[in-house]
């Protein structure tokens, strides 16, 4: 829970450090973390404990979407996808080009299966990927033996 000074419960931790390794968690799922411009610590950190290759899945509220109605007059906010992409790639995260629409279609049918693009659905998902270039051994030169060419 928030506290003044960081988090408290059984762990402490100071706002914005996760208890972890760096470079030691494959998968982040993270949702409800305000705006693009405010949760660049949290995003930092994130990827600070991502391995490389692992994925950062952020689950956000759609605002083209009707459902936005449900949460007029509180402290929630909902943003564009591309201005999280710009955060994430903030923190050296690559983002998956496609956004996934998840929740109410608004049509008289349910569907829970993802969509291609936020579209009007109530929320979004946005995944990226810490990427790293590998190190690559450098291949050595062939040793020839000397040729004695006198004779």
């Amino acid at each position: 829970m928030p506290q003044a000074q960081g988090w408290g419960g059984d762990l402490h931790c100071a706002q914005a450090t996760l208890p972890l390794l760096t470079e030691s968690v494959a998968t982040v799922v993270i949702q409800h973390v305000g705006s693009p411009a405010t949760a660049l610590p949290w995003l930092s950190e994130c990827a600070r404990v991502l391995l490389p290759g692992g994925k950062l899945w952020l689950f956000a509220l759609n605002p083209l979407s009707p459902y936005r109605r449900h949460w007029l007059g509180q402290a929630v906010s909902a943003h564009e996808p591309f201005s999280w992409r710009r955060s994430l790639r903030r923190v050296q995260l690559q983002t998956d080009a496609l956004t996934l629409g998840l929740g109410a279609r608004w049509q008289c049918d349910v569907d829970a299966r993802l969509q291609r693009g936020a579209g009007i659905r109530a929320a979004y998902v946005l995944q990226a990927e810490k990427r790293r270039i590998p190190l690559t051994a450098i291949p050595t030169r062939a040793i020839r033996p000397a040729l004695d060419v006198a004779g």
